[in-house]
């Protein structure tokens, strides 16, 4: 027997250590090159979808953060990096329907959680929030997983990563008619007398093409600055695993 959870409620326990090739580092020299050539100056900053935090905390540096997400699991992860940080506040909030009195002159959605969003019209909705919070000439910078890395990096994948007190596995398949992703993570948590619980989270991204987003945001009123192959200077295309979007606010 094993017990079926909501997404990011056991994942947020190992997220962190999942997510241990992911260079946060790399995202904010990323950022911080791209303010910089933009002319931007931040003094408030929007993260949609900011998980543990862990970003959070790098953006905090450079102006004060508003950063939500939906998982109350997440956000409580969050809390505990953040809860002395003054510059940085969280709220839990979803990316289609936020609501904030502010506007910000950055806002960011990174890590592929655009990928979660499950048509065209959540993302085109989600894209006239970002545009209604966002300052005249203000940017917003978001990325998401191409269909190459669903198809070729992912397809059928299998990563088992094993600690003192649990193990768990990550399964993938990628449904190339219905250009969906599915992740299955299996977790495995020690109990009493050497036995194991199994808990198993079911997650799903979706994969949209170039002109699809391009096309969404130039009818939101966005103007494209550039979109990057990943978190490189290199322009993207068909061949990239990730994509970065640099748009302004017109």
């Amino acid at each position: 027997m094993f017990e079926m959870t909501e997404a990011y409620t056991i994942f947020s326990e190992f997220y962190d250590q999942f997510m241990d090739n992911y260079s946060y580092e790399e995202v904010d020299g990323f950022l911080q090159e791209v303010l910089k050539s933009e002319g931007v100056r931040p003094n408030r900053i929007l993260e949609m979808a900011c998980g543990t935090g862990s970003l959070t905390e790098y953006l905090s540096k450079i102006a004060v953060v508003d950063a939500f997400d939906q998982s109350e699991e997440m956000l409580s992860k969050a809390y505990e990096k953040l809860y002395r940080n003054k510059w940085a506040k969280i709220y839990k909030m979803n990316m289609e329907d936020f609501s904030f009195s502010h506007k910000y002159s950055l806002i960011v959605c990174l890590c592929d959680s655009m990928n979660y969003l499950s048509s065209l019209e959540s993302i085109q909705k989600t894209f006239q929030n970002v545009y209604n919070h966002l300052e005249e000439e203000g940017i917003f910078v978001f990325d998401l997983n191409t269909e190459l890395r669903f198809r070729e990096q992912y397809k059928n994948h299998i990563q088992i990563e094993e600690g003192e007190e649990y193990f768990f596995t990550w399964e993938n398949f990628y449904d190339e008619e219905k250009r969906i992703n599915h992740y299955r993570l299996n977790f495995f948590l020690e109990e009493e007398e050497g036995l194991y619980e199994r808990s198993t989270e079911e997650h799903k991204e979706y994969a949209y093409s170039l002109e699809e987003i391009k096309n969404l945001l130039q009818e939101t009123g966005f103007e494209i600055v550039s979109i990057r192959d990943g978190y490189r200077e290199e322009d993207g295309n068909e061949n990239s695993l990730r994509w970065a979007f640099i748009v302004r606010r017109r």
